[in-house]
This record gives C-alpha cells, structure tokens and sequence, in this order.
C-alpha cells in the first residue's frame, strides 16, 4: 500500500475510531473533501455540492445515536442506534459491539421503529448525535458515496469510490 492510501485510511479509521462507529466496507478511493465557506449553490441538498450535472443520485439522511445499554451475558463496548432514509421512510438498526471470551464482536440488526424509539430513550447524553447526509449515484459506471457530516464541527465531507 502506497503512503498517500494508508494516511487516507488512517484518517478514516481515526475519525471512525473517535466516533465510535465500525469501519465498514473498503473502498477503491477515498477523499476527504473541504467544504468552501459561505457558497450558495442554489440547489435543494444540504451538501455544499452542486448536484445539478448529474444524471440521477439518492440522498439519504443517516442519524446515529449512542445509547447506554448493559447486557449480563456480556461486556458492552459499544451500542448505537440508526435511522437511515428519506422522505419520511425509515429504516432502524441496532448496533452492538461486545467483548466474549477476550475478542471483540460487532453486531448490526435491523430493529422495528417501536424497538427503535424504546432504545433511543437510553440516549448516551455526554455523546452527541452523529448527523450525516448519504449521497449514492453513478458516474460513466463508477459508483460513489458522498458523506457529508453536517453535525461535526468543520463539516467534513467524505468522497468514496
């Protein structure tokens, strides 16, 4: 792996790594985008992107809480709570990362919204509410992801390939 590969990805894993959130899926390219001050594109997304060239793409708001949730079978490193969509259709998961026999083991399930909102009332308080704005789409067949942090401070906007 090239040095420029491995910063992009450590800088991913350590923002990842202060959010508390799995890496995820591997990617070919990754950019970390800087958002220009002050401009008014005049387009509907709140991404500070100009959309208005392309010829379809999905916006998706993703909204992750932490909760506080104990478990006696075993250790709770991590739980979180996600509402993923648009246009008032959801869907909800559960993330859970615990520690069995010495080793971490990460969890994800699709929860009902009723299980969603009952999990949302254990809200972790000292954490903040990780806000992002998902965009998916395909250019000349290369698909890509825009994340767009809104509630982060500097707003940083993640380009995947």
């Amino acid at each position: 792996m090239n040095n420029f590969k491995e910063k992009i990805n450590k800088a991913r894993d350590a923002v990842y790594d202060i959010l508390s959130l799995p890496v995820g899926a591997n990617f070919f390219k990754k950019f970390l985008l800087k958002k220009q001050v002050n401009v008014d594109l005049g387009v509907k997304s709140q991404v500070p992107i100009d959309f208005s060239h392309l010829p379809e793409y999905q916006q998706h708001e993703v909204v992750t809480d932490f909760v506080v949730y104990s478990s006696t079978k075993e250790k709770v490193i991590h739980s979180s709570v996600t509402k993923k969509g648009r246009n008032d259709s959801f869907n909800y998961s559960h993330d859970l990362t615990i520690e069995k026999k010495g080793k971490q083991i990460s969890k994800k399930r699709n929860i009902s919204a009723q299980e969603y909102f009952d999990l949302l009332a254990l809200k972790d308080e000292e954490r903040k509410t990780l806000k992002k704005v998902r965009i998916c789409g395909a250019i000349d067949d290369v698909y890509f992801i825009i994340d767009f942090f809104e509630s982060v401070p500097g707003q940083p906007i993640l380009l995947i390939l």
